[in-house]
């Protein structure tokens, strides 16, 4: 089956989906997401995997990426008795989609997530407690395992 998508164009879908989900500008971390995305969008490409059929649920997911990536970035304003910012940090972007390839579920779309800013170090404390958040969300919603289509 021949490739119909390219992944500039796919990558460029995921931002504009990311920050559909955030209430907080992502100016600036475009191209860190992109580029922490392209490898597993390339992989897909070149294996004729089909994104326009999983484009709604990868859209979905770079929603919630947003969405984590906002509340991520209000809830350390708010620990540090400091205004919300207009923007979302870089820290809270990557762990935002770090978490979000853990809800991923089986698949192909975001697995390897990889590409960290500059100053950006993803800990054991982080990878524990996005173990934790999913447990945590699939003990809320247990009719049905986190990251399995619809």
């Amino acid at each position: 089956m021949a490739k119909n998508w390219e992944v500039e164009d796919a990558l460029a879908e995921v931002v504009r989906a990311i920050q559909d989900g955030s209430s907080l500008s992502i100016t600036g971390l475009e191209d860190g997401y992109k580029r922490r995305y392209r490898r597993d969008f390339q992989e897909q490409g070149n294996k004729d995997y089909s994104w326009p059929d999983a484009r709604e649920h990868i859209l979905k997911l770079a929603e919630m990426v947003g969405s984590l990536a906002t509340t991520l970035c209000i809830y350390q304003a708010v620990e540090k008795g400091e205004p919300i910012p207009r923007t979302v940090d870089p820290f809270s972007a990557y762990v935002a989609g770090y978490i979000v390839k853990s809800l991923c579920g089986p698949g192909v779309w975001c697995m390897n997530y990889d590409y960290l800013e500059p100053g950006v170090l993803v800990s054991e404390n982080v990878k524990s407690a996005v173990l934790k958040f999913k447990d945590f969300l699939e003990t809320l919603f247990p009719s049905q395992p986190i990251g399995s289509p619809q």
